[in-house]
């Protein structure tokens, strides 16, 4: 792989691949909770200690769109956000280079693809650290 300052760990790479392969799942999930929220009650959380039950399913829907921000925070980063489409498709649906509907990519340039997509890790990446 070639040097340019997008390098992570071999594990590094297969834990961030992991909580993208997530990122149709917490999708649905924040959507499922927040269509809860608005059909239960969509007042502010009192407190972690207090007598209302939707403060959980709050606090798991914020959960979850603070993780799909990032993801989508990190796929548009690359080329200002040309290649976002295709490398959802890719390390979130897991869609090979090859599958993938070349109308939805800015150039048919493998190199240029496998670029942005490690540009994509690494940007997630850093954006995991800034969260701590």
């Amino acid at each position: 792989m070639a040097d340019d300052g997008y390098s992570l760990t071999k594990w590094r790479y297969h834990e961030l691949r992991g909580l993208c392969r997530q990122y149709r799942d917490m999708l649905h999930e924040a959507i499922t909770l927040e269509g809860k929220i608005k059909k239960y009650g969509d007042g502010e959380p009192e407190s972690a200690g207090s007598s209302d039950k939707m403060y959980e399913v709050r606090q798991k829907a914020t959960h979850l769109r603070k993780e799909l921000s990032r993801i989508e925070a990190a796929a548009k980063a690359p080329e200002e956000g040309a290649w976002f489409d295709a490398i959802i498709k890719s390390c979130c649906d897991g869609i090979r280079y090859e599958e993938i509907d070349q109308a939805i990519m800015p150039t048919s340039n493998r190199n240029a693809f496998f670029r942005a997509r490690r540009q994509f890790f690494w940007e997630l990446s850093q954006r995991e650290y800034a969260n701590l």
